[in-house]
């Protein structure tokens, strides 16, 4: 069931470099990633001023953050996922990492429609420490008039956030903290927000910040889901298939190289 369901979630794609990843280090905008709607977003390993993001997975397998969309979705779901294999404060001081996923066209499920969204978090992963100050917070939206993340704002209001009317709608803000022990895990799933999907395209978004103390490091898994009403009553592998998730995604990566802009 689980390989079956990696071959579902690598389906699609499109011309156009419309999915798009923003990585920023205390609200500065330091990279942007951008490969073909429905595909597959594998950074490798970088630095930002704060932080490394990326860890050795075995012998020439280097990941960063791997990000996935299903656009135009499937009848049964319409995602988009981050995976931040590592991400550790190396340097001195507190620091907030900011990670923003966005995809357009989205046309399925139909009818009325639900916005979910989970986070997985293991404090302390991969060599690197942990405090009881660390904590993420992970949101995400849907906008019905198919507008994507704007780069250009702050990204603490990102672009598709608003009213109703202007096609904005966005998930309850998960909130996960450390514990101060290394190796600890937390998880949280958002309450349901309904929405009525038109029959025209849609975007998914979301927004992961990650604050972090000096030494600190954390692997995170954030997953945007929108279902057909009545939505599952729980999420699909979200916690059980990160290992497998994130090589099967650098495999396919090899073949699909992110657009830097």
């Amino acid at each position: 069931m689980l390989l079956a369901g990696m071959v579902w979630l690598f389906a699609g794609g499109a011309a156009k470099a419309d999915f798009k990843l923003y990585v920023f280090d205390d609200g500065v905008l330091t990279n942007t990633f951008s490969v073909a709607s429905g595909g597959t977003i594998d950074t490798g390993e970088f630095n930002t001023t704060h932080f490394h993001i990326g860890k050795t997975l075995a012998p020439g397998v280097d990941l960063g953050i791997v990000a996935i969309s299903n656009s135009p979705g499937t009848p049964a779901r319409a995602f988009i996922n981050q995976l931040t294999f590592l991400a550790a404060n190396t340097s001195t001081g507190v620091h907030t990492l900011t990670i923003a996923a966005s995809d357009v066209g989205f046309t399925q499920p139909p009818g009325v429609l639900v916005l979910r969204n989970a986070v997985n978090v293991t404090w302390g992963e991969a060599n690197t420490a942990t405090v009881s100050s660390d904590n993420l917070s992970f949101t995400s939206y849907v906008n019905t008039l198919n507008k994507q993340f704007d780069a250009d704002v702050d990204p603490t209001t990102p672009g598709q956030v608003g009213s109703a009317a202007s096609g904005g709608f966005s998930s309850t803000t998960l909130t996960l903290n450390s514990t101060g022990l290394v190796g600890t895990t937390g998880s949280a799933n958002s309450p349901d927000v309904n929405f009525v999907h038109d029959g025209q395209p849609y975007s998914l978004s979301d927004v992961l910040r990650l604050t972090l103390a000096a030494g600190s490091g954390a692997e995170v898994n954030g997953v945007t889901n929108v279902f057909p009403t009545p939505a599952p009553s729980s999420l699909v592998g979200l916690a059980a298939c990160i290992p497998l998730i994130g090589l099967a995604t650098w495999v396919r990566c090899r073949r699909q190289s992110p657009t830097p802009v």
